[in-house]
């Protein structure tokens, strides 16, 4: 007989002395089966519920034996009487148990396989936020699987402290530190014997620097007049990205997420809230709290009046503050988007500026920059009608016009005109429609003029001698 096979033994006895045959008895007989050599394969295995059906296999079992095959709670019984047995652990299987096979013979003997069933993948990670601001407290909290966990196991990575959990290991409870934080936090469903779940991870970030202010290339915006400024945003973060809002100061020319911006302005003059805020290209931490900031369009102190001098000519003036004022400006008077000289209109520059211009369909302005700041403003006279422009401190003194004289009148060639006050004078003649024919500038107050190339009619002689204006008729024959 082996280890395995049954075998027979036989036996003889007898009487001595004869008259007896010999008698024999057969009993069939068959080795126990030791426990410490039947085992199971696997054994000490880890499963994951509801998946594939495992086949569990008894080895070193003597043949003609019979099986009965004990599975755990939470396991498919297949009622096997083989020496295999398949069975799957199911949700409700526990996370370690032990597989049993009683083999029968002669005697019965019984195989155990220990087995872990992994606890659910872990379920969504969920908290008021994971836009995690330095040196605040947090808490994140995840829910229980199927099998449930025996515990969850969080990592929060570096960054974090005083961490503790609550809710039988579901919640979790830091403090984020000032130093850089982790991109990630996980958790961990744990088995027993390191039969774990799947981890699940939630992103978290710090938000970007806050903007810490707004810098303006000029330092005055053009008033009145297109201009072009850069701002910028100052921070102390690393951020790429930045959030406009210009509040109607203007439009951006180029990129407008970059943390310094081209803007174009109209030159409408008016305060504007302007903020800034960073962001980042992930859905965690999109932006930073705004930098607000006011950016002005400040205009200079004068106005731009129209007033008739001689019907239908008009008078484009405006006034200034004082004498200091003046010395401190510049000026300039633009007809048609066109600077005026005195090879186009009648003008004259800065601040002795006089002159009649006579159209109708165009805008005529004074742009004055302010020599110290750079600081320009525009003004613009209406729109149609027949346009002069003079730069004086107060409205136009209209004077007696005895004043002046004139002769002959009527005229064909020569025409001398007369001031009584010796000052040099400025000379505009107009034709009954209102346009300019002819002009001089800085004349003596005594001087003759020649007006040989009029057509023969009606005109008028506007007169300028300081702030002074003079007007008077004659005719051309």
């Amino acid at each position: 007989m082996d280890d395995k096979n049954p075998a027979t033994l036989k036996v003889e006895a007898a009487y001595s002395g004869g008259g007896c045959n010999p008698s024999e008895s057969t009993r069939f007989i068959t080795r126990a089966i030791s426990s410490s050599v039947s085992t199971i394969s696997p054994n000490n295995n880890c499963f994951a519920s509801n998946a594939n059906e495992v086949t569990f296999t008894l080895k070193d079992y003597p043949s003609g034996s019979k099986f009965t095959w004990t599975v755990p709670a939470g396991w498919t019984d297949n009622n096997d009487s083989l020496a295999t047995c398949k069975t799957q652990p199911s949700a409700s299987a526990h996370l370690y148990d032990s597989i049993l096979v009683a083999v029968k013979g002669c005697e019965s003997s019984v195989a155990k396989a220990y087995v872990s069933v992994k606890p659910g993948n872990a379920n969504a990670i969920t908290g008021a936020t994971f836009c995690i601001e330095k040196d605040s407290t947090y808490s994140f909290s995840t829910t229980a699987t199927t099998p449930a966990a025996d515990t969850y196991e969080w990592n929060l990575g570096t960054g974090w402290t005083n961490i503790s959990t609550s809710n039988g290991g579901l919640t979790v409870t830091a403090t984020a530190t000032g130093a850089a934080i982790s991109d990630s936090i996980k958790v961990t469903p744990k088995g027993i014997g390191g039969c774990d779940g799947g981890y699940k991870a939630h992103a978290i970030s710090f938000p970007p620097a806050l903007p810490t202010g707004i810098t303006v290339s000029k330092s005055c915006i053009n008033a009145g007049l297109p201009d072009q400024i850069t701002l910028t945003a100052a921070t102390t973060g690393t951020t790429d990205f930045f959030d406009w809002d210009l509040g109607g100061l203007g439009t951006i020319t180029g990129n407008d997420s970059a943390r310094i911006i081209t803007v174009n302005t109209p030159g409408f003059d008016d305060n504007y809230s302007v903020s800034v805020r960073a962001y980042t290209n992930n859905s965690v931490c999109s932006f930073s709290n705004s930098f607000i900031d006011t950016i002005s369009i400040v205009k200079e102190n004068f106005t731009v009046t129209e007033s008739v001098i001689v019907p239908p000519i008009n008078s484009v003036y405006f006034t200034y503050p004082s004498a200091d004022w003046v010395a401190n400006h510049s000026f300039e008077w633009i007809y048609n988007g066109n600077n005026v000289t005195n090879t186009t209109y009648p003008y004259s520059t800065n601040q002795t500026a006089f002159g009649l211009l006579s159209r109708t369909d165009s805008t005529f302005y004074v742009t004055v920059t302010n020599l110290t700041t750079g600081c320009v403003t525009r003004r613009t006279a209406g729109v149609g009608g027949f346009r002069s422009g003079s730069i004086v401190n107060q409205d136009l003194v209209f004077n007696n016009e005895s004043a002046m004289s004139i002769s002959p009148n009527p005229t064909d060639s020569k025409l001398t005109v007369t001031l009584s006050k010796k000052d040099n004078i400025n000379i505009w003649i107009v034709n009954a429609s209102g346009s300019i024919m002819k002009n001089w500038m800085n004349q003596p107050s005594t001087t003759t003029l020649d007006v040989a190339d009029l057509l023969a009619g009606n005109y008028i002689i506007v007169v300028y001698q300081g702030k002074q204006r003079y007007s008077k008729q004659f005719i051309k024959k």
